[in-house]
Formats: C-alpha cells, sequence, structure tokens
C-alpha cells in the first residue's frame, strides 16, 4: 500500500512539474526509450531504431526562433535509424560489389521512401519526405528523417513499417503506443 501511494505522489510530482521542463530535459524525456517514444528492434543483429518527434521537440532541437509550430504541424515526423551490432559500417555490410554500395546510396537517398509506411489507428500513411543523411562511416548506424501525413482522425497507436528489401528481412513493425504519446509533457517554446 505504501509503494502505491509513493507512486501516486511522484506521479502527480512529475505530471505538475512538465511544463516548467528546460529544452534539454524535454529533449532527453522524448529520446529515453523508457518513456516510449523511442523504439528500438533487433532481427538477426539488424537493428531497427525509430524516434517519434512530436512538433515541440523538432522546435527546441533546432532552437531557432523564426519557425513555429504551424510549420510543422502536419504531419508525423519519424527519424529511422539502421544499424548492425558487429559491423559498424553498416552501408558496407554484405556487399559483393563495389558498384553495389552505389545502389544501396541511391536506395537510401531516393528509393525507400516507397518502403515505409505509417500505420495510424485504421489508415495507412504512405511517407511523404525521406532524407538520408550521409555521414560517411562515421557513425555505426545510418539515419533516415522521415514525415507523414496525419490521419484525418487523430489517435491511436502508430505503428511504423519499413520493409527491409536491403537485406531481406521483409517487414520490420515498430510501435509507438498512444498512450506514451499522450503521456509527452507540455513544454512552452
Amino acid at each position: 500500500m505504501n509503494k502505491i501511494v509513493l507512486y501516486i505522489i511522484v506521479g502527480c510530482a512529475l505530471i505538475s512539474c512538465s511544463s516548467n521542463l528546460t529544452k534539454e530535459e524535454y529533449v532527453n524525456w522524448i529520446e529515453a526509450p523508457e518513456n516510449g517514444i523511442r523504439k528500438v528492434k533487433s532481427l538477426d543483429g539488424f537493428n531497427y531504431a525509430i524516434q517519434y518527434k512530436p512538433v515541440e521537440y523538432i522546435l527546441a532541437k533546432k532552437n531557432r526562433d523564426s519557425v513555429t509550430v504551424e510549420d510543422y504541424e502536419d504531419l508525423h515526423y519519424i527519424d529511422l535509424e539502421l544499424s548492425h551490432k558487429d559491423f559498424p559500417e553498416f552501408m558496407k555490410l554484405g556487399l559483393e560489389q563495389k558498384e553495389d554500395y552505389y545502389l544501396r546510396l541511391k536506395y537510401y537517398s531516393f528509393d525507400i521512401q516507397n518502403d515505409l509506411k505509417l500505420i495510424d489507428g485504421q489508415d495507412t500513411m504512405k511517407c511523404v519526405f525521406s532524407h538520408f543523411e550521409r555521414t560517411y562511416g562515421i557513425l555505426p548506424y545510418i539515419k533516415i528523417v522521415t514525415a507523414f501525413e496525419k490521419s484525418k482522425k487523430q489517435g491511436g497507436d502508430k505503428i511504423f513499417s519499413y520493409n527491409d528489401k536491403t537485406f531481406n528481412k521483409g517487414i520490420v513493425n515498430l510501435m509507438v503506443k498512444d498512450k506514451a504519446l499522450k503521456n509527452i509533457p507540455d513544454i512552452k517554446i
């Protein structure tokens, strides 16, 4: 019984403090996997990670006064990170020929968008924007910044779906639960 009371007190304290978060604290909260906004799935050594990005998160990261909530409010923004636990140069993993590297670059730069979907409640949304952030092997993962239109019926779990044709892993789904989205703290940007 004492634990329940303690959880209630801590929960109330967190809720009452949520609007007092600094930009840095807010960004750290969004990026913490235990809060359910960042998801990771591993398949045969391949790691698929998504970071759901609320508009306030994007604005906090940009640190610019010239952008507003209205600039970003019509889309869902999600970063996709791809890596392999045993191979830090992901782009070169399993290449048979030198040309395959350039085909892979082309795919992640221009064609991956066709293999991404966001299931938003009952609606399936196509990716309307993708950007491959090229790091030339400096990082042990690759990142694709994506955007999806928002469903007309807001609410419900969001399932990010990636059909991994590059490494033949098939459809990989990562879910951000509606409960986690509703628990995002408020922040004034």
